[in-house]
């Protein structure tokens, strides 16, 4: 299990024997020797999980994403790819859990009742979805994230067993926003999923954060050009830094390019270097979100 030859066997073995789970990239950037010294990251989502293995100094080692589908006759393939994984996930040095759930919200510290924040969560989202309401604390903000994820969501991941640390998307990736250089003119930060993406608006400081659902290109200019007249941001001047699931060549990045002029791809941090063999022709920014998010966990 140590080397990142047995990571890709066990991985390619799991999506063989699990019918819902199917393997969409799993690169190895370097030999994975001492599990033990080593970080996990998963980001999981209710149809997906994407997961980056760094050394202790936060050198990527692997990566790997997973899309997830729903079988109404078999058990969640959530609960399965947690279950089959115990072992393998006790190893790490660190294990941090990521969770990507759109009904979450920023609460000031100086507002903050824990017995309040399922109600702001229905005041906000409504009360159709009854899942469980989970906390974190975002230093950089003062504030806290409260979000709500399924119950078998939370079941797939405590069922894991081991010393695990929980967080939401915004708690981690607010850090890494906090220390990126600013535009005069303010800034936006996507990161793409598939039918999703999560939008930071900046301009002196924070001013929206969230997890919007969309069907087609047009969808998506529409709320960042709604965002940027809100907050009072020039679409020939804001710049955007993309990152996730999204192509460069498609519809989706030239409805943005057609709307705004600075529009930018993720990029690693300075001094960081990826083995291009092992990419291939895989855009880095597709991974960019899980690197950024490891190194705020670290």
């Amino acid at each position: 299990m140590g080397r990142l030859g047995s990571l890709h066997e066990n991985a390619v073995l799991l999506q063989e024997n699990m019918s819902q789970i199917h393997l969409r990239y799993d690169i190895g950037l370097g030999p994975v020797e001492d599990p033990a010294n080593s970080q996990l990251l998963i980001q999981v989502q209710e149809n997906s999980l994407h997961s980056i293995v760094a050394d202790a100094e936060g050198q990527p080692l692997h990566f790997q994403s997973i899309q997830l589908v729903k079988d109404p006759e078999g058990e969640n393939p959530l609960v399965e790819w947690f279950s089959a994984k115990k072992e393998w996930m006790q190893q790490w040095k660190k294990v941090t859990i990521v969770h990507w759930a759109p009904e979450a919200t920023l609460v000031p510290a100086a507002l903050w009742r824990e017995e309040d924040a399922g109600e702001l969560l229905d005041l906000q989202f409504g009360d159709l979805f009854k899942g469980i309401v989970m906390a974190d604390h975002v230093p950089v903000e003062e504030a806290y994230t409260v979000y709500r994820v399924s119950k078998h969501h939370r079941k797939a991941v405590e069922s894991s067993g081991g010393n695990l640390h929980q967080c939401h998307l915004f708690t981690p990736w607010l850090s890494y926003i906090q220390r990126q250089p600013k535009a005069d003119a303010g800034n936006l930060y996507l990161y793409f999923e598939s039918g999703q993406f999560a939008l930071a608006v900046w301009k002196d400081q924070l001013q929206y954060i969230a997890i919007i659902e969309y069907n087609v290109p047009e969808d998506v200019s529409y709320y960042l050009l709604k965002a940027c007249g809100q907050a009072g941001l020039s679409q020939q001047e804001v710049v955007l830094q993309v990152d996730g699931w999204i192509d460069t060549g498609s519809s989706l990045y030239q409805e943005l390019r057609k709307y705004f002029i600075h529009v930018n791809t993720g990029r690693l941090p300075e001094g960081m270097e990826l083995n291009g063999e092992a990419l291939k022709d895989t855009p880095v920014h597709f991974f960019t979100p899980l690197i950024q998010m490891m190194s705020c966990v670290s």
